[in-house]
């Protein structure tokens, strides 16, 4: 379990369950953030975000990073949602929130 996503959730910056969506480059990959900061894919559970994207995508594409099973991907920035002020990182709300609680 991610704590940090966990408390985006907790504090109501997220509303989950709510299907998240990768960036631009990877537009057709999806998957759905659950309440307990996991991410289901089909019939996977992942419960960290750069272990679900890199897994999506390397399931999805076959891409994978040298020496390693899949992709390695920074999950905060892969992961988009919608939200009252448009798309949006799974980073971007993290950074408001830090900014917001200053």
């Amino acid at each position: 379990m991610n704590i940090e996503l966990l408390a985006l959730i907790d504090a109501g910056v997220i509303s989950a369950p709510t299907p998240v969506r990768g960036p631009r480059l990877y537009p057709e990959i999806a998957a759905e953030l659950l309440p307990d900061a996991t991410f289901r894919w089909r019939e996977m559970v992942f419960h960290s975000p750069s272990v679900a994207a890199g897994e999506i995508v390397t399931r999805s594409t076959g891409t994978t990073s040298p020496g390693r099973r899949y992709l390695s991907v920074n999950g905060w920035k892969f992961w988009h949602l919608e939200t009252p002020s448009g798309l949006r990182s799974l980073a971007e709300l993290r950074d408001d929130n830090k900014l917001q609680k200053r």
